[in-house]
């Protein structure tokens, strides 16, 4: 770890290769090996090297998995580097993964439906990004469903989530909170896409998202239904910006943080977007990464907390102002009817049952 933090990267690798052999029990050398092959992969310019530490970093996975089966993100990560490299085996890290864990932040599904792109299952990728859609909805809007396989997919991928939460809407177990997640869901993704035929409960939506919903028919109404709900929030105040420029932008601009330059792109940005949708997708940006932390505990091995990757996807763009005015939430953690959903969608179209009910063993489809 120290060769690690001096950035001795050769003298670190050689240690971490050894202790891995005189303790193969012991995941945590291989996963930090890999680790740090990775990061070196995405600084290196040259091809032949960057696939060659991309490669050792893959072995060295596979390894760290034969003594850890059930590290969630140890899986994530062998999908996401084997993706170019062994696309059926980036398939199958990426099944285990989803049934270790069946709903997260990461986009986990999204990683699934490449992998089965990549081996030409277009019918299992819909599927997939279908239930990243439902559980993340934020990633129906993002930047790739204008482009390449997925703009094929993207009608398909939409009608399935859609409908879905119309079918969750229609449980009778439903929770207060998951009902009201799933109608704001429904609402905004109707909305985006234009898909007026989806049974919406305007009645519990937020003045928000009301407003936002009738911005592009009718500015008045959508300032009307703020200014009436008499909330002054970040949100709020971006939303009359663009509803008003000549009334509210001065004095939102004047209360940002940003830089000059940024303020000028928004400024720019508001007064020329006059359709909401193309404002709202204006800016784009990687999500943040995601990490790991305390492994320490897990494997009984201090040198576990620097094992932090959770590896993410590339080419996954999401709107900076939707995300500014979080129109879009995480789903409520306790929602027993979207995870019997999930794992119903898995086992049924996707042939990976959950472990519990294949004798608590993992598969691949």
């Amino acid at each position: 770890l120290q060769d690690m933090q001096a950035q001795n990267f050769i003298a670190a690798d050689a240690k971490l290769l050894k202790a891995a052999k005189v303790a193969p029990w012991d995941p945590v050398y291989s996963f930090l090996s890999a680790e740090q092959l990775i990061k070196l992969s995405e600084i290196t310019e040259s091809e032949p090297d960057k696939q060659s530490l991309k490669k050792q970093s893959i072995e060295n996975l596979v390894l760290a998995l034969k003594s850890a089966p059930n590290d969630i993100w140890g899986w994530n990560n062998l999908a996401v580097i084997a993706l170019e490299e062994d696309p059926a085996l980036a398939q199958k890290a990426a099944e285990y993964s989803v049934q270790l864990l069946p709903r997260s932040l990461n986009y986990p599904y999204y990683a699934l439906g490449l992998t089965y792109l990549k081996l030409n299952q277009k019918n299992r990728a819909a599927t997939a990004f279908a239930l990243e859609g439902i559980i993340n909805p934020k990633f129906m809007i993002a930047d790739l469903w204008k482009t390449g396989p997925f703009l094929e997919l993207q009608p398909d991928v939409l009608a399935a989530v859609l409908e879905t939460y119309e079918r969750i809407l229609e449980s009778p177990s439903l929770t207060t909170n998951a009902a009201q997640w799933t109608n704001r869901a429904l609402a905004l993704l109707s909305w985006w896409y234009q898909k007026p035929n989806y049974a919406v409960d305007e009645s519990s939506l937020s003045p928000l998202i009301r407003a936002v919903s009738v911005a592009d028919q009718n500015s008045d109404q959508a300032l009307s239904i703020l200014n009436d709900a008499g909330q002054d929030n970040a949100a709020v105040s971006l939303l009359k910006a663009w509803l008003s420029p000549e009334e509210y932008l001065s004095a939102y601009l004047s209360t940002t943080s940003l830089e000059q330059s940024e303020i000028e792109k928004l400024r720019t940005d508001i007064l020329s977007k006059r359709d909401i949708r193309n404002w709202l997708s204006s800016t784009v940006s990687t999500p943040s990464p995601r990490f790991r932390y305390g492994l320490s505990f897990a494997y009984r091995n201090a040198a576990a907390d620097s094992v932090t990757l959770m590896l993410r996807p590339s080419g996954l763009e999401t709107s900076v102002l939707v995300d500014i005015m979080e129109l879009f939430s995480p789903p409520p953690r306790q929602f027993p009817v979207l995870d019997n959903l999930i794992e119903e969608t898995k086992d049924q179209l996707l042939g990976i049952p959950h472990p519990t009910r294949n004798n608590f063993e993992l598969s691949s489809s």
